[in-house]
């Protein structure tokens, strides 16, 4: 999945600074989301007087590397590992980044344009204002990377809305945790309230052969799909996205266990693009195949005197 690299860093007149080898990006793929690329860095480097143009969020997924980092009077010193990250501001400009030790890393663009639609605040940036992490540790910023990535690597099996939905999510918790301006703590733990999840449950339940959309489930409550996603994130502690999805195989096993249907049948009754698309979606939730779950689950019947698996439909 090469192709024509964008730069991630510039100096200070604007040029691009190349300091790693492209092995795949999202640019040139159906990727509906911020831009995903995987990096390999040499074994040793160093970058001077740089900035990004937009919010960089780097993941090691691959080696150890030690990293050396200055801007102005602050000095950090840290390792990088697998899981480990480092997130750069919008235009935060660095003296200095130096690393010794091979490693592969996966970077997101996180675009600022994009971000302050899906907020409503069009003419504000402030809020936009991310802060500089060196080396830390935040898994549910490392699981939204590597969900992305799957996605990309399958060739985006899953639509448009799930590559948004994605990064929607990395947004949200990118500002919740570190905007530099800092959204209040009450606001960051604001929930629905029981009837607003209630109404959305229902909904989803009436609706799990649609194409449901963030805006959709959004506005069944009146709210942004921004705020409806971090309320809908801090009351269950699940995305929008995979709670509908979740609670699509939840029906598929219902369906199943029925051994009435054919996994086609069963597939396009819930939402799923395909019988492909159903058995992979299904294989991640549950561990195994929805033939395996029919064949252990379909009622039995009694065939010459002998207990048997009813036919499983194909």
């Amino acid at each position: 999945m090469l192709c024509n690299r964008m730069p991630l860093v510039y100096d200070k007149r604007g040029c691009p600074i190349e300091f790693s080898e492209l092995r795949w990006s999202s640019a040139q793929t159906p990727w509906s989301g911020f831009r995903l690329e995987a990096h390999r860095l040499a074994p040793s480097g160093l970058l001077t007087e740089f900035a990004p143009r937009q919010t960089l969020l780097g993941m090691c997924t691959a080696g150890l590397s030690r990293m050396e980092s200055r801007t102005g009077k602050t000095h950090y010193r840290a390792v990088s590992v697998p899981g480990t990250l480092v997130l750069v501001g919008r235009g935060y400009e660095q003296n200095s980044l130096s690393w010794s030790g091979t490693r592969e890393v996966l970077f997101a663009e996180v675009d600022t344009q994009r971000v302050r639609q899906w907020t409503g605040q069009e003419n504000d940036l402030s809020h936009l204002l991310i802060s500089h992490q060196f080396v830390i540790r935040d898994p549910q910023l490392s699981n939204l990377l590597l969900s992305m990535r799957v996605e990309i690597k399958a060739g985006c099996p899953t639509g448009k809305l799930y590559g948004e939905s994605l990064s929607l999510a990395l947004a949200a918790c990118l500002l919740g945790r570190y905007s530099a301006k800092g959204p209040k703590t009450d606001r960051l733990k604001a929930r629905l309230s029981p009837s607003q999840l209630q109404q959305v449950r229902d909904y989803v339940q009436v609706h799990l052969e649609s194409e449901l959309s963030l805006n959709e489930l959004a506005s069944i409550i009146q709210l942004s799909p921004h705020h409806f996603c971090r309320l809908f994130k801090n009351t269950l502690d699940i995305t929008p996205h995979r709670y509908v999805l979740c609670e699509r195989i939840s029906e598929s096993k219902r369906l199943l266990a029925t051994g009435r249907m054919s996994l086609i049948e069963v597939a396009l009754t819930l939402g799923f693009a395909d019988q492909s698309h159903f058995t992979e979606v299904f294989r991640k939730v549950t561990g195994t195949t929805p033939k395996r779950y029919q064949k252990v689950h379909a009622p039995s019947v009694v065939i010459h005197g002998r207990v048997q698996a009813a036919p499983t439909p194909s």
